[in-house]
């Protein structure tokens, strides 16, 4: 049990890859006036971060501003739903001319916001903004740092899901765009329908259960059998002077000295080494697949990495494939071959 456990919970490509999500870097601004790289890890709620073209979205954050005019940006959401084609969002409005780590600075608002929630398509905030931070305003009205005041002019702005970048998504055809955290981490709408990885069991491994099982079974009920049949030998026996019957042994005493004695002579019908053995010839597989040249793929210098070892004995185990549209399983790369218009065959 302890050999299982320590398998399925040391995949180093697991914790590799939950760690260099979290390691990589991005562009924030914390009340200074000018960005600096730091990790995801290193986010926290309410700084303002700095997204250029194709870079992922670290955190749920709601967008500010972008390089386009019309303050649209395109985003890639295939982590999150599966789709390829792009969605397009927009920044808040007021804050658009937001452009410079300066401007950020300068920015003050209130975000109120739900609680949050693993929909992915509705989610509802209001920003408060102080109308004299802005741009558009005199540079020296409120130095950067200043701390924020409820006094002065304020706009209260509604914030739907078109306002907002989720973590996961990916920056597309804009040159950047510039948005405030407002969940990091667990509090994202991606980790929160993550949930927990389901167990799975291979066919083998659920065979191996069974067997196992019903050998323990069968044990069990052959040392009941030698105990009850030791028990009416000492019943018969009990008034003859034999050497095998000890005149301190009652025939309880005897029913369960024979029931442990049997048990451990007959342990061997329990295959205990068979799942460390197993989980052995499993690791040396996930090892054999992670080195096999032919299931590299050199285009993005990638090789078969076995994220599940535990069912590696069902691979080629395929018996039906549903596919809902063309490029699940495939390039989604046609060529005309062949085609007849009014009788007539055009093509090879």
């Amino acid at each position: 049990m302890s050999a299982g456990r320590n398998q399925s919970t040391n995949h180093p490509y697991g914790r590799r890859s939950h760690s260099f999500a979290n390691s990589r870097l991005s562009v924030s601004g914390r009340i200074r006036p000018k960005f600096a790289e730091s990790v995801w890890e290193e986010l926290y709620v309410g700084d303002i971060i700095l997204l250029r073209n194709h870079d992922p979205v670290p955190a749920d954050m709601i967008l500010l501003s972008t390089s386009e005019d019309d303050g649209t940006c395109y985003i890639e959401t295939k982590n999150l739903d599966g789709e390829t084609n792009l969605k397009t969002r927009t920044c808040v409005a007021d804050t658009s001319k937001v452009q410079t780590a300066a401007d950020c600075a300068r920015l003050r608002a209130i975000i109120k916001s739900d609680p949050p929630s693993s929909n992915l398509s509705s989610h509802f905030a209001t920003m408060t903004l102080m109308t004299d931070s802005l741009p558009s305003t005199d540079p020296t009205h409120i130095p950067p740092g200043h701390p924020l005041t409820q006094d002065g002019p304020q706009k209260v702005i509604p914030i739907t899901m078109n306002n907002m970048l989720l973590r996961g998504c990916v920056l597309r055809n804009t040159d950047f765009a510039i948005g405030v955290i407002l969940f990091t981490g667990p509090e994202s709408k991606i980790m929160l329908n993550s949930g927990d990885t389901p167990s799975k069991r291979s066919r083998i491994e659920r065979l191996i259960n069974y067997q196992v099982i019903t050998n323990f079974i069968l044990l069990i009920i052959m040392c009941l059998l030698l105990a009850m049949g030791s028990a009416l030998m000492w019943r018969h026996w009990e008034d003859v002077d034999v050497p095998w019957i000890s005149e301190t042994e009652s025939i309880g005493g005897t029913y369960v000295l024979t029931f442990w004695q049997s048990l451990i002579l007959l342990q061997n019908w329990i295959p205990i080494s068979l799942y460390v053995s197993i989980e052995m010839v499993k690791t040396c597989q996930a090892y054999f697949m992670y080195q096999d040249l032919q299931m590299y793929y050199p285009p993005t210098d990638r090789a078969c990495i076995p994220r599940t070892w535990n069912i590696s004995d069902d691979l080629g185990q395929v018996q039906y494939v549903f596919s809902d549209k063309t490029g699940t399983l495939t390039r989604n790369v046609m060529e005309f071959r062949k085609c007849t218009i009014n009788g007539h065959i055009y093509g090879k």
